[in-house]
């Protein structure tokens, strides 16, 4: 009885997180693939997305969960916080791949080598995510384990929403704790991470905002 109680339990958490990943973002995107919006109250980050490619619908190693139904879970889990007193929400909508709505298009690849990595593209409209089911640099072994997976998906969102690599920025590189810099050891978003997003209006740019070009990002500094 109680294991059947636990079941409906988790079949109703799946179906509300479904439901909130259905929701129409139209009102919120102001025809973008994202957005941010600020209030007095909040501060919610909107995105739409689609997902195809080999990979999606297989597992992650030692789970029972598929690549395509961690990738929400994994933003969610990274970008939601809090910061200045507010709280950070984040809101999906998943589209098909041949919508014409604007959307960040997510391609599931099968890691074959040591040369497989995850990446994303940003710039003139363009918001792609190209993620492999492992990688070389996995400590796991070429397969993401499922922390991995989890800190690559949420680091590369964080590209489509114009954050930059701090781990290739040598002025912040070591000591800047954000999932931009060490994602595999810091998976949730921080204060440097929402000040940059919020102070620079990141999501609105065709690339990625470099953060060692904010003049006050040493104030930051986790050393």
């Amino acid at each position: 009885m109680t294991q059947k109680i636990m079941s409906g339990i988790a079949a109703l958490m799946l179906l509300c997180q479904t439901i909130c990943y259905a929701e129409d973002l139209s009102p919120y995107l102001d025809g973008r693939a994202v957005n941010v919006i600020e209030t007095d109250n909040s501060i919610d980050i909107y995105a739409r997305y689609s997902m195809e490619g080999k990979a999606a619908e297989y597992v992650i190693p030692r789970t029972q969960i598929t690549y395509e139904k961690a990738f929400p879970r994994a933003i969610k889990e990274c970008w939601e916080g809090e910061y200045d007193g507010k709280p950070v929400n984040v809101h999906l909508e998943r589209l098909d791949a041949d919508s014409n709505q604007k959307k960040i298009s997510v391609q599931f690849n099968i890691v074959h080598d040591t040369s497989c990595y995850s990446y994303a593209l940003v710039g003139d409209d363009l918001r792609e995510i190209h993620i492999y089911s492992g990688d070389g640099r996995s400590v796991s072994g070429i397969f993401y384990s499922y922390k991995e997976y989890m800190a690559t998906a949420a680091h590369e969102f964080g590209h489509c929403i114009g954050l930059g690599d701090c781990y290739n920025d040598e002025k912040v590189n070591g000591w800047l704790a954000s999932p931009m810099n060490d994602s595999f050891k810091i998976m949730q978003a921080q204060t440097v991470d929402y000040y940059i997003l919020l102070t620079h209006h990141t999501w609105e740019n065709n690339g990625v905002f470099i953060y060692s070009h904010d003049s006050d990002i040493e104030q930051f500094n986790s050393k």
